[in-house]
């Protein structure tokens, strides 16, 4: 359940920051874009949850943000430029969501809510990892027919983790 609510509170607070829609930003089971995707898409997904508790539960949460975008607008020769060095590019995006999500006491409690009041909730909000560039993604990446190498599209893997939850086993849910 918790890496379900944090799953969602996530996706939820990048709709807002970014006025998205399911078209733009979704949870999904890998950082592929939904097929309908249009020039950026923002997945989030599961990174994985752990236990370090005996009699109890002391949950740690992690989840993966990957942005892609599609790279067919400029030319070939000037996605590296477009992509990395733009204020507006995808690096830059990436970035702005790397210091929005870091250590956000609001998702958290969004997370929390989904929860509900029968459980205990996180207490230590997701933290911020690493970045990772995925590199060029070809047409099968977008789930589209191709079979040349060309690229399509690059993408960035942002890496957040170690939510906190602490509960009783009684009340473990």
């Amino acid at each position: 359940m918790s890496l379900r609510c944090y799953l969602q509170a996530v996706r939820d607070a990048i709709r807002q920051e970014y006025d998205l829609d399911g078209n733009g930003c979704e949870v999904q089971p890998d950082g592929r874009p939904v097929p309908i995707a249009g020039q950026e898409f923002w997945a989030v997904h599961p990174g994985g949850a752990g236990n370090a508790g005996r009699s109890y539960l002391d949950e740690r949460v992690d989840l993966l943000v990957t942005l892609t975008v599609r790279t067919g607008v400029p030319p070939q020769d000037r996605i590296g430029v477009n992509v990395m060095l733009d204020e507006n590019g995808a690096l830059a995006k990436a970035e702005k969501l790397r210091a929005f999500l870091h250590s956000n006491y609001d998702v958290m409690a969004a997370a929390n809510d989904l929860i509900g009041a029968a459980a205990a909730g996180f207490a230590e909000p997701l933290m911020f990892k690493r970045l990772t560039y995925l590199g060029p993604k070809g047409p099968d990446w977008f789930f589209a027919d191709g079979t040349d190498d060309s690229t399509t599209g690059v993408a960035f893997e942002l890496a957040f983790g170690d939510a906190r939850r602490v509960q009783g086993i009684e009340t473990a849910a």
